[in-house]
């Protein structure tokens, strides 16, 4: 799609309009956080409801099978997340508006070439599984992600868009309108008894596909394409991107790794019980993903301003708001957390209680260590990420043979919450090294 020179400058000032101010962290910045954190929570509570209306629905079982193909989503949605949004969102606040109008089309050439490679595959994978006994189920899965997918992909490639210019009111309505539509189907799915994990993700495709295909034709302006701009801006989306992308595959694998080794160990039921107490744990999400979502576009403009001291100043800031906020969240969890599990998914996911709680501490080191690793990003260390989440991810898996068979999904939560310390502890040191100031989550003063 070429414009002509009058199209483009028009794009441009589109852009420009976004707030994409210079200055440190201000008044404003706090209202963009609590725009960022309510967007979060629509995205978290339509999650959190999917999960509980699934399980309460379909049972322990199918919720383990919602699970897993959740966690294949969220692979391919983290790849886009890495090599497309996170380049942009950092390099794109250095660059002049008719440059970031020509970087923002680059980038959308790039999403609908991962939507395609992801959609051929599953649907290969649903063709090739087709005939074999007992993949049915496996086979129907496939196809479902391989309809689902792309518009997941569009609708998170725009809202990571919006993020980048700091246009949070923008991100939120995309958000609201997929939850109602999505809440919606859902709805009407489990009223006429034809819920179970392939429908549920059917209405998260269908929601998508009609909030992010309006978004995209509404925003077309912002998208300029020039083709021999492709090969140079991707190059350097992978120079930052691949570090990115290895990184979130072992921190969300840490995760995610562990609803496939309890399912190993245990079978699908249980994952189906780890995942609901993961539900009540997420709770937080808003909260942990939310001040992220704004940390990112702000640490990236703190450093084209200030350098290093200043993105550890906002680093700083956000790390010790989520430390503290956290806490109080997981002392709520001692007395409620098992209540609350119970309440959602009746009486079947009862005797879960210390597996919540642990899971609840391991939510609080992971959400430090985002807030860090968004500052290591921002000054373009992301190998130091990759480090510190292979060894996290590397320990889980040690202490996983040893701990799962005989302690469940208990002791899949002890592997989780002993490796997320691990990597948080490496991205602290690290970062204090590089940035040449006092631990990122200590509460400190600073001269600026």
């Amino acid at each position: 799609m070429m414009y002509q020179d009058e199209r483009k400058d028009n794009a441009a000032r589109q852009i420009e309009k976004s707030p994409i101010g210079r200055g440190t962290f201000s008044a404003t910045d706090n209202g963009k956080n609590v725009l960022s954190l309510l967007d979060q929570a629509v995205v978290s509570g339509t999650s959190f409801l999917t999960t509980v209306v699934v399980g309460r629905t379909c049972g322990p079982q199918e919720l383990g099978n919602y699970a897993l193909a959740f966690s294949i989503a969220l692979f391919v949605a983290n790849a886009q997340e890495s090599l497309i949004s996170t380049p942009y969102t950092i390099y794109g606040n250095r660059l002049q508006r008719q440059e970031r109008c020509e970087y923002a089309g680059s980038n959308l050439l790039y999403h609908i070439l991962l939507s395609a490679l992801a959609m051929t595959f599953f649907v290969l994978a649903s063709l090739s599984t087709m005939n074999w006994a007992g993949t049915a189920r496996l086979s129907a899965m496939s196809l479902a992600l391989a309809g689902a997918l792309p518009f997941m992909l569009l609708r998170e490639f725009g809202r990571r868009l919006e993020f980048a210019h700091l246009n949070m009111a923008n991100a939120l309505r995309i958000d609201i309108a997929v939850a109602v539509l999505q809440m919606v189907g859902l709805g009407w799915l489990a009223a006429k008894g034809h819920l179970s994990a392939i429908t549920a993700f059917l209405s998260l495709g269908g929601a998508c596909s009609v909030v992010s295909v309006i978004w995209l034709i509404s925003h077309r302006h912002i998208f300029v394409v020039k083709h021999n701009k492709f090969m140079n801006n991707l190059r350097q989306n992978w120079e930052l991107g691949k570090w990115i992308f290895a990184s979130q595959i072992t921190s969300t694998g840490q995760a995610y790794v562990l609803y496939w080794l309890v399912a190993l160990f245990q079978g699908t039921a249980a994952t189906g019980a780890y995942a609901a107490c993961w539900t009540v744990v997420l709770v937080a999400n808003p909260l942990r993903l939310g001040i992220g979502n704004a940390l990112s576009p702000q640490a990236a403009r703190a450093f084209s301003d200030g350098g290093k001291q200043e993105v550890r100043r906002v680093v700083t800031q956000s790390a010790t708001l989520l430390l503290l906020a956290m806490t109080v969240f997981c002392a709520l969890l001692v007395p409620f957390g098992g209540k609350a599990l119970v309440l959602l998914y009746g009486e079947q996911y009862a005797g879960h209680e210390h597996t919540v709680i642990i899971l609840g501490f391991a939510m609080l080191l992971g959400a430090v260590s985002i807030a860090i690793d968004h500052g290591l990003k921002v000054i373009e260390m992301p190998n130091i990420n990759f480090r510190a989440s292979v060894l996290g991810l590397l320990l889980t898996l040690l202490i996983v043979p040893f701990a799962v068979p005989g302690l469940s999904i208990l002791g899949a939560a002890y592997a989780d919450a002993i490796g997320t310390a691990l990597a948080l502890g490496a991205r602290w040191i690290a970062f204090s090294r590089a940035t040449g100031g006092s631990p990122p989550f200590a509460v400190v003063t600073h001269d600026s």
